[in-house]
């Protein structure tokens, strides 16, 4: 389940990023698109469809997330994995509550700032 998660949720997050990069979508189209996309199309496929569906939609609403934060690729490619598994892993909480998908990409898009803020950090302090 992890690893097609990390798949589905890392493919969602660069076709997200394709999609305002290449294609001119904003960040709203970008992101209903791969919602729609994801919810029509892997609950036919797989037996966990339904939950693939929600890891590209919880990424698609990083994929919201201005180009000075996320401006690369790989980027994306993390916060899509960072994003991926707090979904996973938080599959059971919250339940019914409104809002949780949101939550997770908030989340992913803040741990992914901070890992970046201090591998910065600590490169320029091992340049001094």
């Amino acid at each position: 389940m992890l690893v097609a998660s990390m798949i589905s949720g890392v493919t969602a997050g660069l076709a997200g990023f394709a999609a305002r990069k290449v294609l001119n979508f904003t960040s709203v189209q970008a992101s209903a698109a791969i919602a729609l996309i994801a919810g029509l199309v892997l609950p036919r496929l797989f037996n966990d469809g339904s939950f693939l569906a929600a890891v590209c939609t919880c990424v698609s609403y990083a994929v919201m997330s201005s180009e000075e934060v996320i401006h690369t690729p790989l980027q994306m490619a993390a916060v899509s994995c960072l994003c991926t598994g707090i979904a996973v892993f938080g599959r059971d909480a919250l339940v019914g509550v409104g809002g949780r998908l949101g939550s997770m990409a908030a989340m992913a898009v803040l741990a992914f700032l901070g890992l970046r803020f201090f591998i910065r950090r600590s490169w320029h302090s091992s340049k001094k």
